[in-house]
């Protein structure tokens, strides 16, 4: 068979050809003018770069399902004013999303090449904004320059495989976010283009651009990059294995082109955490890393395990099945371009450059088995519904050549009916296909919405200190940030419960509130979301705390205690049987002149004072140190009169005593459910008590 479809030789260790045509040659094989070419790649790049701006605009004004952009988005918003990291004294407040403490520094998890992109963005254009449909046109023209070098013999392989890939919704979605895949992969392709035009003409240019792009690759997306280099070595040791000293000077030119970008990369890398050999990803712990075992993102605390997962080879396999299962709807043709890759893949299997892209297309499948982020994002999350397996996105473009490769072969005597059908179709099942995805973006942006404007409504618009739950800033709530120096009207910072106190001290002209997270009452926390409330906060200055509550004893327990705890010291009265199992008690906690005592303790002293109409008077006198800590009353119930082995709820109030007879604390109860995780310690969850504790004045 002959045609724009095949190459002179089908040896796979063969050299590439020389470039078959010259300037005045008017066409190819497929009756596609160099002119003609040209205008559709910049109609496509046109094309994308406006759809990567609508779709930003109208599906990510909160950012992505993922929400990891929000870190390279705030990440930009740091480098554009100077600066690589904060003070970790930012930390307990400021701490933004995905962030660790290295040393004296506050270091993102991710190394700063998108963001110093963004930033750039940033400071020429006044928004990052701008970058995403750069990068969204370079991404066409990239796709079509490696095409061309890799199919010399035809404009029309490359041009069908560009508009494949600037057409898939992957490609499409990505490439609206602030999400750093798309820009690896038109990295990875440039690097691709780059090499292969540089072992063709032997060019050192071409050959030093391919290094710095490899290494700018490696300094993004370090897994990513080592992958792609990994089918260009063997490609390019197969087709010279009769002349391998053919590739030494190239070799030194690629060297040469990628160290000054390697030597940022490991500078960068010393600054943020102390050596040239770790990435900023090191930050986020010793359970974020590749291979099978207990894995999750951070750890904030022992204690802490509710994000934890055991990853394993079996449930790898199975995120990888789900992606692939699901990858045709996101490939634009979808069963039809897939087919059509593998009929190319087997058509012409002796190759060399079918070899290639296959190697191109399965090795980031292959490599992602061994990281837990595909598996959390695809079975424990379902991100990849909505914006496909992003973490195979730079084996798009090899999907794409041999699906363009093969259209072109099968009915290369009529190109005008291949793209016209394959378009045609390819937008029905492009469309069918993301009905869904679509759909469920949408909800999660007016969820996404909903969730700010709640927290927004009641805090005025001036002179606002506003604490959000969870560990960081910017997650659940992405656009609550604060501008450089803290100056806006509305102060947001991180709730740290008992700690509040002193952040109030460093903003006293400023309106205390709080969003505060909880699971409903009775709710199981695996399958329902934290609701959140926005409570007005009001400090207050005496020399003891009354409260009433209403406890109800439900359970197969025999024992039923309340307690009372202030910091470290607990006291706790075993609760006598009442009608229908219904307690009032009363709850003083006072805070006594005089120096703190010593370790904390816990004692029951068994008794409890009990009114005619079964009100039970508990007081807890302790001297605590001056400080912040936390006062809670509370109940539990147990197989003894054992507290440690009861099962907890709480009201908690954070407070600061003063040593002088009189505390500080917020009006404020929290409440706490105690629970137990198999192979761990008791944890506290935030959850509402409903009628296990009832807390007048809550």
């Amino acid at each position: 068979m002959t045609g724009p479809a095949t190459r002179e030789g089908t040896d796979p260790t063969h050299s590439l050809p020389a470039d078959p045509g010259d300037p005045a040659e008017p066409g190819d094989a497929g009756g596609i003018s160099r002119r003609r070419a040209g205008i559709a790649v910049a109609g496509l790049a046109l094309a994308s770069a406006v759809l990567a701006v609508v779709a930003a605009r109208v599906l990510y004004p909160m950012f992505s399902p993922d929400l990891d952009d929000v870190a390279y988005f705030n990440q930009s918003a740091l480098l554009a004013h100077g600066r690589l990291t904060l003070p970790a004294s930012d930390a307990t407040f400021f701490r933004p999303y995905l962030t660790g403490i290295s040393g004296d520094r506050i270091v993102f998890v991710y190394t700063p090449l998108w963001a110093g992109i963004l930033a750039a963005s940033r400071l020429a254009f006044g928004t990052p904004l701008a970058a995403l449909p750069a990068v969204a046109a370079a991404g066409v023209a990239a796709m079509y320059a490696f095409g061309r070098e890799l199919f010399r013999e035809s404009r029309l392989i490359p041009l069908v495989a560009a508009g494949i890939f600037a057409l898939s919704p992957m490609a499409a979605l990505l490439s609206a976010t602030y999400l750093s895949y798309h820009v690896g992969a038109v990295i990875a392709l440039a690097a691709g283009w780059l090499l292969l035009r540089g072992l063709r003409t032997r060019g050192r240019w071409s050959l030093a651009g391919a290094g710095a792009a490899f290494a700018a690759a490696f300094f993004g997306r370090p897994y990513d990059a080592i992958l792609l280099a990994l089918p260009f070595a063997v490609y390019a040791i197969l087709i010279h294995r009769r002349r391998w000293r053919d590739l030494v000077a190239p070799t030194g030119w690629l060297v040469a082109g990628a160290l000054p970008l390697l030597a940022v990369t490991f500078v960068v890398n010393a600054h943020l955490m102390g050596s040239p050999w770790s990435f900023p990803q090191n930050v986020a712990g010793s359970y974020n890393r590749f291979g099978f075992g207990p894995r999750r993102l951070f750890v904030e605390s022992a204690a802490d395990v509710s994000g934890e997962q055991v990853f394993t080879l079996g449930r790898s396999v199975h995120a990888t099945w789900i992606n692939l299962l699901w990858s045709p709807r996101w490939v634009f043709g979808s069963v039809i371009s897939v087919a059509a890759a593998a009929f190319a893949a087997v058509r012409w299997r002796r190759d060399g450059r079918a070899w290639l892209l296959v190697a191109l297309a399965t090795i980031y499948p292959l490599g992602y088995l061994f990281w837990w982020g595909s598996y959390n994002a695809t079975v424990t999350y379902r991100i990849t519904r909505q914006l496909g397996p992003f973490y195979y996105h730079p084996a798009l473009a090899a999907v794409a050549l041999l699906a363009a490769w093969g259209l072109v072969t099968l009915l290369q005597q009529r190109p005008a009916v291949v793209v016209g059908a394959v378009a045609a179709l390819g937008t029905v099942l492009v469309a069918v296909g993301v009905v869904g995805p679509l759909r469920d973006t949408f909800v999660m942006r007016d969820l996404r919405r909903s969730q700010e404007a709640m927290v927004l409504g009641p805090v005025p618009d001036h002179d606002a200190l506003v604490f959000l739950p969870g560990a960081w800033l910017l997650n659940p709530f992405p656009t609550l940030s604060n501008p450089p120096g803290r100056t806006g009207p509305r102060v947001f910072a991180i709730d740290r419960a008992d700690a509040n106190l002193e952040l109030m001290d460093r903003y006293p002209g400023r309106d205390p509130w709080v969003v505060h997270s909880a699971y409903p009452a009775g709710a199981n926390i695996f399958e329902v979301p934290e609701a959140f409330t926005v409570h007005h906060l009001r400090v207050r200055s005496a020399s003891t705390l009354v409260r009433s509550a209403t406890l109800t004893v439900r359970t197969l327990h025999p024992h039923a205690m309340a307690y009372v705890r202030s910091g470290r010291h607990t006291r706790w009265v075993s609760l006598p049987p009442a009608p229908g199992g219904r307690h009032r008690v009363a709850v003083t906690f006072r805070a006594p002149p005089g120096p703190a005592s010593g370790a904390g303790h816990e004692v029951g002293d068994g008794r409890a004072v009990v009114d005619p109409d079964g009100t039970v008077h508990l007081e807890l006198t302790v001297p605590v140190a001056p400080g912040h800590a936390t006062m809670a009353f509370g109940v539990g119930f147990g197989p003894t009169t054992d507290l440690g082995t009861a099962a907890r709820f709480e009201y908690r109030y954070a407070y600061r005593a003063r040593g002088d007879g009189t505390m500080t604390y917020v009006d404020f109860a929290r409440p706490y459910r105690q629970v137990v995780f198999p192979g761990h310690d008791p944890s506290w969850i935030a959850q509402q008590l409903g009628d296990v504790v009832r807390l007048e004045g809550a």
